[in-house]
C-alpha cells in the first residue's frame, strides 16, 4: 500500500504518518523511519531532535538523504512498514546535488521519473509505504529564484504522479485531516 500525507509546517502531518505507519505494521514485520532531512542549522537540528524524541522506540531510523534502494534493499522485508519523511527535502537534496545549470528539460524530466520509479520500487517492496511531504504552494512566486521555481516545478510533478498513484492521499491543515483519497 502507498499513503502520500501533505501539509504545511508543523501541520500535525508526522503524527497522522507515525499513527498509520504503526497501526499498519504486521504483526511479524517491522516499522521504519526514512529521514531524509539534514541539519543545516539550529532550527533544522532541533526539528530533527523533535521529531526523533516522538519517535521513540517504536520505528526503526534510516538515514537517507540521496535515497537509493541499494541503501536499504538488504534491510527491508516484504512484511516491514516504512515512513519515508520527507519528500520535500528528499527532492531538494538530489536536485541541488548537480549544477542547477546542467539541467534540461529533459534532464528534469528524468529525474522526476527516477525519483518517482525508485519510490514506487520502495513501495512494492514493503507492506506499506507512507510518504510525507510539505505542502509548499500556497504562496506568490513572483519572488523566487529561477533554481526555488526550479525546484518547485519538479517537486510538484513528483507530488502529482506519487498522489495519482497512491492508494490513499491526506492533506493536514491545523492538526486536522481529511483523506482525499
Amino acid at each position: 500500500m502507498l499513503i502520500l500525507i501533505s501539509g504545511g509546517v508543523r501541520s500535525g502531518k508526522s503524527q497522522l504518518a507515525e499513527k498509520l505507519t504503526r497501526s499498519m505494521t504486521p504483526k511479524n514485520g517491522k516499522a521504519y523511519y526514512f529521514a531524509t532531512g539534514q541539519v543545516t542549522d539550529v532550527e533544522m537540528e532541533k526539528r530533527i531532535l523533535k521529531h526523533q524524541a516522538d519517535r521513540g522506540e517504536a520505528f526503526a531510523t534510516c538515514e537517507v538523504p540521496y535515497f537509493k534502494m541499494a541503501d536499504v534493499e538488504q534491510v527491508i522485508d516484504e512484511s516491514d512498514t516504512v515512513l519515508f519523511e520527507c519528500l520535500t527535502f528528499y527532492v531538494a537534496n538530489v536536485l541541488f546535488s548537480e549544477n542547477l545549470e546542467n539541467y534540461t528539460d529533459s534532464s528534469l524530466e528524468g529525474l522526476i521519473s527516477q525519483i518517482v520509479e525508485t519510490l514506487f520500487e520502495l513501495s512494492k517492496s514493503v507492506h506499506t509505504l507512507t510518504i510525507v511531504t510539505n505542502d509548499v504552494f500556497r504562496s506568490t512566486y513572483q519572488s523566487y529564484s529561477p533554481e526555488t521555481l526550479m525546484y518547485l516545478k519538479v517537486l510538484a510533478e513528483v507530488m502529482k504522479r506519487i498522489a495519482k498513484r497512491a492508494d490513499r492521499v491526506y492533506e493536514v491543515m491545523y492538526g486536522l485531516e481529511r483523506r482525499l483519497k
